[in-house]
């Protein structure tokens, strides 16, 4: 099992990492050794703060029994913040008014932009690329 994230690269400060944020922590920034990486491709699209470039990454099959947890443990969340993004993403205009969705959802969606996330909750981070009116 292979693990793949999107997200944006930077210039590393060593020819031996790539410096890697993703897409659903654009601010948090990690170092990925280039011999964990099966390949990396550029995609469409450019980080709002920068001019990071968007990419793919494959990340190598694991070997140890606790990187083949992490890995699927890294899957299954990845999956399951992708899944809901892709959900709420669409019922939201560009000012984080929730349209397009059934009286209820709408009703729902409203009601989530009222909860107040610390900057280091992970769902912040989906607030904000939504871009609710309720992040700072």
């Amino acid at each position: 099992m292979s693990t793949y994230v999107t997200g944006f690269t930077r210039d590393a400060k060593s020819q031996n990492v790539v410096e890697f944020a993703s897409d659903l922590a654009p601010d948090t920034w990690i170092s990925i050794p280039r011999g964990l990486i099966e390949n990396i491709k550029e995609l469409p699209g450019k980080a709002a703060q920068g001019a990071y470039v968007r990419v793919g990454i494959k990340l190598a099959e694991p070997a140890s029994p606790e990187g083949k947890v992490f890995a699927a443990l890294t899957d299954g969340l990845n999956t399951a913040i992708v899944s809901l993004s892709r959900k709420v993403a669409p019922a939201l205009d560009s000012t984080g008014k929730a349209t397009h969705a059934s009286d209820a959802c709408i009703r729902c969606l409203e009601a989530c932009k009222l909860i107040v996330l610390p900057p280091d909750d992970p769902f912040a981070q989906i607030t904000c690329m939504l871009g609710c009116a309720a992040c700072p």
